[in-house]
Formats: C-alpha cells, sequence, structure tokens
C-alpha cells in the first residue's frame, strides 16, 4: 500500500542488488522485505542479523542527509 504520492517502491530484488553492489561481504545473504506499519521508512533483512531501511520518500536536503548520519 503506497503512503506516500512520490513514494519510492523498493523491491526484493532491487534491494538485493544494492546489497551484492555496495557491501559485498553480504551478497549471499538472503534479502526479504520486514512487513512494518511505518510511514517514513521501508524495512528489509539481510539474512538474520541485519536490518536495512530505506526511506520511503526522496529528499536530497541537507536535513535527510544529517539525518541519515545521524542515525548511523
Amino acid at each position: 500500500m503506497r503512503m506516500h504520492a512520490d513514494q519510492v517502491d523498493l523491491t526484493e530484488d532491487a534491494v538485493a542488488a544494492l546489497v551484492r553492489a555496495q557491501f559485498p561481504a553480504w551478497r549471499a545473504l538472503p534479502v526479504r522485505r520486514v512487513r512494518s506499519d511505518g510511514t517514513v521508512n521501508a524495512l528489509f533483512r539481510a539474512g538474520d542479523e541485519v536490518v536495512l531501511r530505506f526511506p520511503l520518500r526522496p529528499d536530497a536536503s541537507d536535513d535527510a542527509r544529517a539525518t541519515v548520519l545521524r542515525a548511523q
């Protein structure tokens, strides 16, 4: 279900491709979507121990970048 008109819709295949490209050590981990009632992020698992969080809405502002850096 879409929550935002400008929402980014990520598939498990797209997330798995990003993981393979950016985190080669995790490339063999299965990727699956996590059901969530959140309205800001989409959650995925890579294996049993890694949680991947993607914002649902695109935002290239400095505030968005600062928020991601704080979350790291």
